[in-house]
């Protein structure tokens, strides 16, 4: 992904004819020649073991899969904007205006589009919650509950769920005040709602992920767009520790 002063590289061919690839989940952009992957060493077979031995359904460490949320980084032609959100796009600067570069963490949608492993775990019969390794930011869902128009607004905002079936959870959020809802700056009005489907695939290891975002400022309809997260045992959370640079810091 390129814009005007930087760009955003996935797949790179040496001078030696090999192709690296910058992500664990990366597609060969050269499939005729030998690919190295960049990333961490993977996990022990004790920690494989154990993850093996706690997943429940939903309630594990997800990772990014090969449909990623690529989406999230697009451009305004990718939605249908409205002028207003055209025009405010127009007079964005990523170096004053992006939240992530002064270490703010992403609200809703923006952070389900993460790269990084997620997390679901059951914190009570009512209550679900997500945990990012991005920003170390932490969601909350209530379960069986009605949205509450005079819940306090926040980045993540007020998400409501309930299972459809054992193996699909129904997510609505509202109440977000996060000021955009991708990491390009595409602004969000004050009635950002979003509506999310999990479904999960026990056997194959997978979430089938749906979002719906509805932003009458913003789009003159609602935005569907899906991705899969995939189940790879032992891969740990771990913390993010975001440090502002000097450059933002000004």
């Amino acid at each position: 992904m390129r814009q005007a002063n930087d760009m955003v590289m996935s797949n790179i061919l040496l001078a030696n004819g090999l192709e690296l690839m910058l992500s664990a989940n990366g597609t060969p952009r050269w499939p005729d020649v030998q690919q190295l992957e960049v990333s961490a060493p993977g996990p022990t077979a004790a920690q494989i073991a154990e993850a093996e031995a706690n997943a429940d359904g939903l309630f594990r460490i997800w990772s990014w899969g090969p449909e990623r949320a690529d989406w999230f980084f697009a451009d305004p032609d990718a939605f249908p904007l409205t002028e207003a959100a055209l025009e405010k796009f127009a007079t964005w600067d990523e170096y004053t205006e992006n939240p992530q570069l002064l270490c703010i963490p992403p609200g809703m949608p923006v952070t389900m589009g993460n790269p990084y492993p997620i997390e679901f775990t059951q914190h009570d019969e009512n209550t679900i919650v997500m945990r990012a390794h991005e920003f170390d930011v932490t969601r909350i869902i209530h379960l069986n509950a009605s949205l509450v128009p005079t819940a306090e607004e926040s980045n993540m905002g007020y998400s409501v769920g309930y299972w459809e079936d054992e193996n699909t959870l129904i997510v609505d959020t509202a109440n977000i005040n996060y000021p955009y809802f991708n990491r390009v700056g595409i602004s969000s009005g004050p009635d950002l709602t979003v509506h999310e489907r999990f479904v999960i695939d026990d056997e194959a290891g997978q979430i089938h992920y749906s979002t719906t975002i509805t932003d009458p400022w913003a789009l003159t309809e609602p935005h569907t767009e899906k991705m899969l997260n995939v189940w790879k045992p032992g891969i740990e959370l771990g913390t993010y520790g975001c440090e502002v640079s000097e450059v933002y810091a000004q």
